[in-house]
C-alpha cells in the first residue's frame, strides 16, 4: 500500500504536468502572431511538409460551419530553398457564406554568396467577401542574410513586383470603375525564423508594396506564427495574417486580419 506522502507526491506531479500542458495551450493562444502549419526545415535537400486542419459545426438557434486547412512544403539545401504554402478557409452563418478565402504561395531563394541571395515569389489569393475574385502577384529581387544559423535566420529583401487583381464586382480603384487592376510595385520585406526551444518555434514576415506609377498606392502583408510540438508528428499552431491596402475599393475596409489556431501534422 502506498503511503500518504507517496500518494500526495504522485498527485502533485500529475497536477503539475496538467498545469504545464494548460500553460502551453494558453501560450499558443496568447502569442497569436503565422500563419499556418510549419514544416521542418533541414538543409539536406529532402522535401518536408506539414498539414493543419480544423473545423466546427453548430446547430439550433445559431447555425454555422467553419473549415480551416493549411499546409507547407519545404526543400532546403546549404545554398537554396524551395517553399510552398497553402490556405483554405470557409465559413457560413445562418446559411450565408461569411468567409471564402484561398491562398497559394511559391518561393525560391538561391544564395549568390554567404550574405547575398536572389529571391523570386509567386502568390495567389482569392477572397470573395472582400470582392477579390483573384489576385496574382509575382516579385523578384536580391536579398541579404543578416543572421543565418540553425536557431535563427533573419533576411532582408527588395525588388520589383507585378500584381493583377480580378474583382467579383466592378470596384472604384485608382479613380476609375474597374473589373480588374494591374500595376507594377516596388517591394521591400523582412522575414525571420526563431527556434525558441527544442519544442517551440516562431516565424514572421512583413512585405511592403508601393505602386510604381501612382502616388499613394501602397499596401503591406504581415504574417507570423508560433508552433509548439505535442510529439514528433503533431504540433499546436497559432497564426496571424494582416493585410492593409490604402485604396482597397469603395465600401471596403483598408485593413483585414485573420487568426488561425489548431493542430498540424508533420509529413516528414
Amino acid at each position: 500500500m502506498l503511503s500518504r506522502e507517496k500518494v500526495n507526491f504522485v498527485m502533485s506531479k500529475q497536477l503539475k504536468d496538467i498545469a504545464l500542458q494548460w500553460a502551453g495551450l494558453i501560450l499558443v493562444w496568447a502569442c497569436s502572431d503565422p500563419t499556418w502549419a510549419q514544416a521542418t526545415i533541414k538543409r539536406d535537400g529532402q522535401w518536408r511538409s506539414a498539414l493543419g486542419i480544423g473545423g466546427s459545426v453548430s446547430s439550433g438557434n445559431n447555425r454555422s460551419t467553419n473549415l480551416t486547412m493549411t499546409g507547407e512544403a519545404v526543400r532546403a539545401t546549404t545554398s537554396s530553398k524551395w517553399s510552398m504554402t497553402g490556405r483554405l478557409l470557409y465559413a457560413t452563418a445562418q446559411g450565408d457564406t461569411t468567409t471564402d478565402n484561398k491562398a497559394l504561395g511559391f518561393q525560391f531563394n538561391k544564395d549568390v554568396s554567404d550574405e547575398v541571395f536572389a529571391s523570386t515569389t509567386l502568390d495567389y489569393l482569392k477572397d470573395q467577401p472582400a470582392n477579390l475574385n483573384a489576385r496574382l502577384s509575382w516579385l523578384a529581387g536580391p536579398g541579404w542574410h543578416l543572421v543565418d544559423n540553425d536557431d535563427t535566420t533573419i533576411d532582408l529583401t527588395a525588388g520589383l513586383a507585378y500584381t493583377q487583381d480580378q474583382f467579383v464586382h466592378p470596384a472604384l480603384v485608382a479613380d476609375a470603375l474597374r473589373s480588374s487592376y494591374g500595376r507594377g510595385e516596388w517591394m521591400a520585406g523582412e522575414q525571420s525564423t526563431h527556434r525558441l526551444s527544442n519544442s517551440a518555434s516562431f516565424r514572421q514576415k512583413l512585405t511592403l508594396f508601393t505602386n510604381t506609377s501612382r502616388t499613394g498606392g501602397s499596401r503591406f502583408v504581415f504574417e507570423a506564427g508560433l508552433s509548439m510540438a505535442i510529439n514528433s508528428r503533431m504540433n499546436l499552431t497559432t497564426g496571424y495574417t494582416h493585410h492593409y491596402e490604402k485604396d482597397p475599393g469603395m465600401g471596403l475596409k483598408n485593413s483585414s486580419g485573420l487568426l488561425i489556431t489548431g493542430i498540424s501534422f508533420k509529413l516528414d
